[in-house]
């Protein structure tokens, strides 16, 4: 939180305001996310988890930050990412689909703040990292389904899935069939 307050000139001493009891529909909804995160370790979870903690933090800092900031930044040249950062990061991603891949090494790679990295993304591909790199993973199973004869529990492992049902669960959602009958409609 403190890194985000800096970036966006609230200074280094920024404070939250203290509240006794006060009911915030958003901080309840984050915090099930995480929780079900933590319960259920989903398809790239430690990026997700980055995600919902940027997302906590800068809705700390809009509705509870005692300073205001000093001048409003806007998603400057410096702050996108051009089409070799991209082409770097997309590149990255393929080149490690079965491991977990977080947001901070992601933003690390190009080098940016993991809160302007996640911008910068999505401005740049049209989605956030998290579903971009779900939807490569995706991808690169239908080439595995298609063109080898592994178990469908081998090609989750492949493409970075922690386990043949969240891969079943994640594919069925992207495509509209299990890949046991993607695999047969390829065959």
């Amino acid at each position: 939180m403190q890194q985000i307050a800096i970036e966006h000139d609230l200074g280094t001493e920024t404070k939250l305001a203290h509240r006794v009891i006060f009911p915030d529909p958003t901080i309840t909804q984050i915090a099930h996310l995480l929780k079900g995160e933590l319960l259920n370790q989903g398809l790239a979870g430690t990026l997700f988890a980055e995600s919902l903690k940027n997302l906590l933090a800068v809705h700390l800092l809009r509705h509870y930050c005692e300073s205001q900031p000093r001048s409003k930044k806007l998603l400057l040249p410096g702050n996108s990412l051009d089409a070799v950062k991209l082409k770097q990061i997309q590149d990255y991603i393929e080149d490690h689909l079965a491991d977990e891949i977080g947001l901070e090494t992601m933003a690390t790679l190009v080098p940016m703040s993991q809160f302007h990295f996640a911008r910068a993304f999505k401005a740049a591909v049209g989605e956030t990292p998290h579903r971009y790199l779900t939807q490569r993973r995706i991808e690169r199973a239908k080439v595995l389904l298609t063109v080898t004869k592994l178990a469908i529990a081998e090609v989750a492992y492949r493409v970075g899935f922690s386990n043949q049902s969240h891969f079943t669960a994640h594919f069925r959602k992207a495509t509209g069939v299990t890949p046991r009958e993607y695999r047969l409609q390829c065959s």
